[in-house]
């Protein structure tokens, strides 16, 4: 079928690791996303999938810091109106 689609040579393995992916990228529970998968812990999905979760670290370090330099500002800036 996906040849018939012009896509490129997909196999239920690749489908797997998608969805495993998108449902660590969403946010799902990881004990819930390691029952959906058939897994018997969950540190298996979290051994294959923590380069999802360092992506996810990394933007949520991002995101974090510019609230915090957000902050700063803001203090430093009703500092220098008091003065």
């Amino acid at each position: 079928m996906a040849d018939q689609l012009g896509l490129p040579h997909i196999t239920w393995r690749l489908l797997r690791h998608w969805g495993a992916t998108r449902m660590v990228e969403g946010h799902v529970p990881v004990k819930a996303a390691q029952e959906r998968l058939g897994h018997s812990r969950p540190d298996i999905l979290l051994k294959f999938y923590a380069h999802v979760l360092d992506a996810s670290a990394d933007a949520a370090a991002e995101s974090l810091s510019g609230q915090l330099s957000g902050g700063m500002r803001a203090v430093e800036a009703a500092q220098n109106a008091a003065v």
